[in-house]
This record gives structure tokens, C-alpha cells and sequence, in this order.
């Protein structure tokens, strides 16, 4: 069993194992399969069922037959919408840092975010 270790925004976690508890397998954002939100694989290619006791699981897929425990299994579309003086910007997070982009038709402005 592997217990209270961080594998967000892994695909595939470094640790191996049939039962995971209190992990985060966290992703960054959710799969839009035509119109439908759907969450990351996780062990992509591995059918090996699972059990996640308490984990972390927010925009994932694990494998089919796997069991979740109260887990917080929600999908999540991380979307960010900014008011600006002269124009409305969208943006959304992905690899590490939030783009966003500025409406009608223009380029794709990259922000850094600050914490």
C-alpha cells in the first residue's frame, strides 16, 4: 500500500502499486472528448485495477474496474474569465501556468501567475 504521496499532474506515478491512500493523482485539467469532459487516464496502457482509499483523484480516469473510497473524483474545467478595461480575456491552466486568451481574434498572451 502506498500512502500520503503527491502524484499530481503525473499520467503515470512513479510508485507502482494496487492500493493508494490519501494521494493526490490530481491533473491540471479535464479531456474535452467531442463536448464531453471526461478525466486523464492515469496508468495509461496498465488495466490493472486499483483501489484509492481517500486520494485525490479530480480530473482523472483510473483503470476500468478500479475501486474509489471517499475520494473527490470531480471533473473540472479550469477556466479563467478577466474583466479588463478594454477587453474580456479567457484563459485556462495548463502545463504549469495559465494562458490566457484575448477576445476578438487576437494573439495568444501568455501570463505568469504570482503567488
Amino acid at each position: 500500500m502506498t500512502e500520503k504521496k503527491n502524484f499530481s499532474g503525473q499520467t503515470t506515478p512513479k510508485i507502482k502499486d494496487t492500493e493508494y491512500r490519501n494521494c493526490n493523482f490530481s491533473q491540471p485539467d479535464c479531456v474535452d472528448d467531442a463536448g464531453k469532459m471526461r478525466g486523464v487516464r492515469i496508468f495509461p496502457g496498465d488495466d490493472t485495477p486499483r483501489t484509492f482509499i481517500g486520494c485525490n483523484m479530480v480530473n482523472c480516469e483510473p483503470p476500468l474496474g478500479s475501486t474509489q473510497i471517499d475520494c473527490n473524483n470531480a471533473i473540472v474545467r479550469r477556466l479563467t474569465q478577466i474583466a479588463g478595461p478594454k477587453q474580456l480575456a479567457y484563459g485556462k491552466y495548463e502545463k504549469g501556468k495559465y494562458l490566457y486568451f484575448p477576445t476578438p481574434k487576437e494573439t495568444l498572451i501568455k501570463v505568469r501567475m504570482r503567488t
